[in-house]
């Protein structure tokens, strides 16, 4: 292998190294000193307690809540308004769209 000493990247190479060893050898004394401070041990995990269930009677409660909404109300079947005796037709009916009823 021949090593080239010129170029844009003579010696960075070597440098880089430099730094890498230097960092290592700093971590590993720092790591090592008696009074540094040792990896904590993983802490043992407390039990989880088991899942309690609590028996509750069932209350009838009015919903505090209104919701407020707008739109159109739109039947979904249609009634057919027809006489229940034969031969008689019906000429009037007696309300409007949007009228309820009061039964």
């Amino acid at each position: 292998m021949k090593f080239i000493s010129s170029g844009p990247l003579a010696g960075r190479k070597a440098r880089l190294a430099l730094v890498f060893v230097a960092l290592a050898a700093v971590g590993v004394f720092l790591l090592s000193r008696p009074g540094a401070p040792q990896p904590l041990e993983p802490a043992k995990a407390a039990p989880r307690p088991a899942l309690t269930v609590r028996l509750a009677a069932p209350q009838a409660q009015d919903w505090p809540e209104v919701l407020p909404a707008n739109g159109n109300v739109v039947a979904w079947q249609e009634a057919v308004i027809g006489p229940e005796i034969a031969n008689y037709r019906i000429t009037e009916v007696r309300v409007q769209v949007g009228d309820t009823s009061l039964v």
